[in-house]
């Protein structure tokens, strides 16, 4: 038995992904990101309130929300993770 086939359990094929800030500003989180929620793509999860104009947070991706990592009403920034979840 090859040393890869004796550790084949120990990999993982879960694939994690982050939704990040798109700008900066107050982020506000959507009735419908909570945890173990299925989100698809494209769907808006927060906003992000900033002087002038308010900017949706969008999945980019289809699976389940496992947490938020901003809390509603924390000051964001650009690039920022804002939540993590898995997908399919």
């Amino acid at each position: 038995m090859t040393l890869a086939a004796q550790y084949l359990g120990e990999t993982t094929t879960m694939k994690e992904r982050l939704i990040v800030a798109p700008a900066v500003g107050v982020f506000r989180l959507t009735a419908v990101a909570f945890r173990g929620a299925f989100i698809d793509e494209g769907q808006c999860i927060g906003i992000i309130c900033s002087t002038g104009r308010d900017r949706e947070v969008l999945s980019a991706f289809s699976g389940q929300l496992m947490g938020v990592l901003a809390s509603d009403g924390e000051r964001v920034r650009p690039g920022q993770p804002i939540a993590w979840m898995l997908c399919g």
